[in-house]
């Protein structure tokens, strides 16, 4: 996560952000999964989202997804709030932060900034599901 939304959240909240970076053995599991999966690995060299999203097959608008509400709805709509978590991959595979679902959920006014945020990928491992949420409120799964 970009250092100012860190900066910005503790201003608001007097505390730091909840998150941290997936672990060497996560990194390891989401890079299986998305070369058997996908066909994609590390080289991708910054178009990882097209590609992701080239080979998602589904796409749905909604209406917004830029309270926690919208998102909660989404999760809910596409049943991933059986999850106990999420990884935001914002730059793969560089920027991955690892959130507790119920948090992200919570705080992601803090978090998804769709003004400055063009995408961001979600994967739920215990669902083994990947998502692409857009900043023109497209999903894509």
């Amino acid at each position: 996560m970009i250092h100012f939304k860190k900066e910005l959240f503790f201003l608001e909240h007097k505390a730091p952000i909840s998150c941290q970076p997936i672990s060497d053995n996560e990194m390891l599991y989401l890079n299986g999964l998305l070369v058997q999966r996908y066909g994609i690995n590390k080289s991708i060299n910054g178009n990882f989202f097209k590609v992701l999203q080239d080979k998602l097959s589904y796409k749905k608008d909604y209406e917004g997804i830029n309270s926690s509400s919208e998102i909660e709805t989404v999760l809910q709509d596409l049943a991933l709030l059986n999850d106990s978590e999420a990884f935001l991959i914002w730059n793969y595979p560089d920027e991955i932060d690892k959130f507790d679902l119920s948090y992200l959920i919570r705080y992601w006014e803090d978090i998804w900034f769709s003004i400055s945020d063009e995408v961001v990928g979600v994967f739920f491992p215990v669902m083994d599901r990947i998502i692409i949420i857009t900043h023109y409120n497209v999903v894509y799964y």
